[in-house]
């Protein structure tokens, strides 16, 4: 640094590190959100599919042992959730 300020070197590094800093950073919010909205949909989606569970349980079964096997798809790309459960009619 000379005694009038700074070189338009100095000034044209220290932007780029600044819009490199910023890309990263928005980059992970971005990423922060969309995994805040993929856990939200998976949460949404094992509710369901845990209410759906309880409802087949109450309901009087005819077998020794039965498997109850409930899925939910929650995202077009994500496999979807699966809830198994055994069951006998002897309580």
């Amino acid at each position: 640094m000379n005694s009038k300020g700074f070189t338009l070197i100095e000034i044209l590094i220290a932007g780029a590190l600044f819009i490199a800093i910023m890309g990263s950073f928005s980059y992970l919010l971005k990423l922060s959100g969309d995994q805040s909205r993929s856990a939200t949909k998976l949460s949404k989606a094992l509710d369901l599919t845990r209410s759906e569970m309880e409802i087949l349980r109450i309901q009087p079964g005819t077998a020794e042992l039965e498997v109850i096997e409930v899925a939910v798809r929650w995202d077009q790309n994500k496999p979807p959730a699966h809830l198994i459960s055994l069951r006998t009619r002897y309580r």
